[in-house]
């Protein structure tokens, strides 16, 4: 849910439409469709015992730590969320928050993208302070490149795409919001490898 890079000690199956609880569907605990690979949002206490310390891993909660059990209509699954244009936006300051005008392209309410955002947190500081980062890191490397068309699009490409082994990069959307209209663009393009 949170886009961070998933790691060993910090990853764990998570049920989307729960398996327990009031709103619990047991008929779901074993589907596939229904499961993903997810952080542990913020809960992994041993990974800082092994002597790899990740300040945005732990303390406050998040992802499906805080969703928990639930299954409120105003949550969106992630499965259902349409590729183009993004949902989601990331500001510099790290805030992830949901995009008005792509909300209103697919007739979804901005309110409801929100209440996901907060039920599943996402915007715990240690969240949003590794968002910020990326962003920092992004504006660092690619700011003074705006006016040439051709190094931006080469470096959205590279910093979108999957890598050779088929991975994206780490807060996906975080480098989607820099790139702006541009990724937009470039994830538009065939074959949509990134999907």
């Amino acid at each position: 849910y949170c886009e961070i890079g998933l790691i060993a000690n910090d990853i764990q199956l998570e049920h989307i439409i729960p398996r327990g609880g009031p709103a619990g569907r047991p008929e779901h605990a074993l589907n596939y469709a229904n499961l993903m690979a997810a952080c542990r949002g913020g809960s992994a206490k041993e990974f800082g015992s092994d002597g790899l310390d990740d300040a945005t891993r732990f303390g406050d909660s998040s992802c499906g730590q805080s969703k928990g059990d639930s299954n409120t209509q105003d949550f969106i699954d992630p499965r259902t969320l349409p590729k183009l244009p993004a949902l989601l936006q990331v500001l510099p300051d790290g805030i992830i928050a949901a995009d008005g005008a792509a909300c209103a392209i697919h007739a979804i309410p901005v309110e409801r993208v929100q209440k996901t955002i907060g039920i599943l947190r996402l915007n715990v500081e240690r969240l949003r302070l590794a968002r910020q980062n990326r962003w920092n890191e992004l504006k660092e490397q690619w700011d003074s490149y705006r006016e040439d068309p051709e190094v931006m699009r080469a470096a959205a490409q590279r910093e979108l795409l999957p890598d050779d082994a088929g991975n994206l990069v780490g807060f996906f959307t975080t480098v989607r919001s820099y790139f702006g209209p541009l990724a937009e663009r470039i994830l538009a393009e065939p074959p949509q490898a990134w999907i």
